[in-house]
């Protein structure tokens, strides 16, 4: 099973079964469905409980193609970093260079007025997609994006409320654009 948060909707669940590994038993292939939002999540037994892998890939143009980086790859390359005298992304240190700490002030900015409307927004949309209204929730969500165009988490939700709709490619538009927003 994995636990992700496929499009943003955190602690999902979902079961499959180890239909292959590949690269000399490096990856793993699975089909407990995946989304984007679920890299990084943990491949469990669910038996045991066992970390298995981390899911690394989904390939869109088959139906539950989606692949984990094996516990042991993960394993192996982390002892390889630290025999090697590398960090945790596998970088060696740099020089040691003393310099006297700058004070930092960090101002927290309040949310505007149209920000903590796009949350009433974005809220009741999270309601809608929950009762299965996928329109109303598109609604809302759009209104979200109206109101605070940065919103990654509403164009996600669209993205969903889309997809139940059976409206793939703008799903895929919002998906597209939450990454952009994310990226910047």
């Amino acid at each position: 099973m994995v636990i992700g948060n496929p499009e943003g909707l955190e602690f999902t669940v979902s079961d499959g079964i180890i239909a292959a590994f590949r690269d000399n038993r490096t990856i793993i292939q699975i089909s407990a469905p995946v989304s984007h939002g679920s890299s990084g999540s943990p491949v469990l037994d669910s038996e045991s409980g066992q970390v298995l892998g981390i899911v690394k890939s989904i390939r869109e143009e088959g139906q539950n193609l989606n692949f984990a980086i094996s516990s042991e790859t993960i394993r192996d390359g982390i002892a390889k970093s630290i025999s090697q005298g590398l960090d945790k992304y596998g970088v060696p240190p740099a020089p040691m260079v003393v310099t006297p700490p700058t004070p930092v002030i960090v101002a927290t900015p309040t949310p505007s007025a149209a920000e903590n409307l796009a949350d009433d927004y974005f809220l009741r949309g999270i309601d809608e997609w929950k009762a299965g209204n996928y329109k109303g929730a598109i609604t809302d969500f759009t209104e979200t994006i109206r109101l605070w165009p940065r919103s990654t988490r509403a164009y996600y939700g669209r993205a969903a409320a889309y997809d139940a709709l059976g409206n793939h490619s703008q799903a895929a538009q919002d998906r597209n654009k939450a990454e952009e927003l994310r990226k910047k």
